[in-house]
């Protein structure tokens, strides 16, 4: 009998601990799946940043330009 309640002991202990790792599998889908949101927003501002800059390099290209041009027409 002390076999018998030690194995059902056992068998309770092993359930317990296998609902606890279907919890922790379950958190860690969750987690990924924040994780991988989160790359995506960092990529997605890194692209706003790339465009941004190349808006305003391109601005200050053509800024540049005009200056010149008024620079130019001041020595003729």
């Amino acid at each position: 009998m002390d076999v018998m309640s030690e194995l059902t002991d056992q068998r309770d202990a092993l359930k317990r601990t296998k609902g606890h790792l279907h919890d922790v599998d379950g958190h860690l889908s969750t987690s990924k799946m924040f994780l991988s949101l989160m790359s995506r927003r960092i990529q997605g501002n890194q692209a706003m940043v790339w465009g941004l800059a190349i808006v305003l390099f391109i601005i200050l290209v053509f800024l540049i330009y005009l200056k010149l041009q008024k620079l130019m027409a001041f020595f003729r």
